[in-house]
């Protein structure tokens, strides 16, 4: 049986469009007794006679053929779903959970980014290691996004690994700077990984305030007027444009994205691809 067509409405059509019952079975791969008993149950159940029989075989009467037009687009327009739907991966819905080690805005930016590649996701977000009583079988998910390592017993089906790098109007900043301290935007990286940076030896701890920044309109408006600077991965850095900004990528930043996973199809595959591939588009 199909998904979404029946036996009976199977073997009924596949008689019309063959022209007789003898080829009809060969093309079912049946024979004749179940598919002629087929279709004196239909007959049965509608109260109406659908073949003519002689001594060819069945033969379609007026009904029959009726029948079969009225049949016609309902029943391709059912297979065509059918198999759109067994044979069309992206409408695989891959359950996907990402734990809170992963920035919030780091988070939203895999699941555009999945979702602008043509990926069925549907994503959960979880404090997973400050739960004790979390389960680490992976049951209820496909794959499990986290910045920091599950138990050792847990192998890693993947992982990405985000260079970080400084998003700077450096002009701007200078000149803020000499009035007060700028916001420093932290996202995947604390702001030791520019204060260690001997490109950036004119920023440090007294004239920066460390922000982990949510709303990304607010911090890219500070941004353009110099009043921010922010840390962030690379990949996202390339995507979020500030006029007059520098992208520097920072010699001791980086952010790791573990997968883990306990289905190893070729799905959650082509998904953990994607997510790796940010690191490539925007290198």
């Amino acid at each position: 049986m199909g998904l979404f067509t029946s036996i009976k409405m199977k073997y009924f059509m596949t008689i019309i469009e063959e022209g007789s019952v003898a080829k009809a079975c060969e093309k079912l791969h049946l024979t004749r007794t179940p598919v002629s008993k087929v279709i004196a149950d239909i007959e049965s159940s509608i109260n109406m006679q659908l073949f003519t029989r002689n001594s060819t075989g069945l033969q379609p009467n007026s009904h029959g053929i009726k029948l079969y037009e009225e049949l016609l687009p309902i029943y391709h327009q059912l297979i065509d779903v059918e198999r759109s739907y067994i044979n069309n991966k992206q409408r695989e819905i891959v359950k996907i959970l990402i734990d809170d080690s992963v920035p919030p805005l780091v988070s939203s930016f895999v699941a555009n980014y999945l979702s602008f590649n043509s990926h069925s996701v549907d994503i959960k977000y979880k404090d997973i290691f400050s739960d004790e009583g979390y389960d680490f079988s992976l049951g209820r998910y496909d794959l499990i996004l986290t910045a920091k390592k599950f138990p050792e017993a847990y192998p890693i089906f993947d992982s990405t690994t985000f260079s970080i790098s400084a998003t700077i109007p450096e002009r701007l900043a200078r000149d803020v700077l000499k009035s007060g301290p700028v916001n420093l935007y932290c996202i995947g990286a604390n702001g030791q990984a520019i204060y260690n940076d001997e490109h950036f030896s004119w920023l440090s701890q007294e004239n920066c305030i460390e922000s982990a920044e949510t709303d990304v309109s607010n911090m890219l408006l500070k941004m353009s007027r110099g009043q921010g600077i922010a840390i962030m991965p690379e990949a996202m850095a390339k995507v979020y444009y500030i006029p007059r900004a520098e992208v520097v990528r920072l010699v001791n930043g980086s952010l790791p994205i573990y997968h883990y996973s306990s289905l190893k199809s070729n799905r959650i595959r082509e998904v953990s691809n994607t997510i790796n591939n940010l690191t490539e588009t925007n290198s």
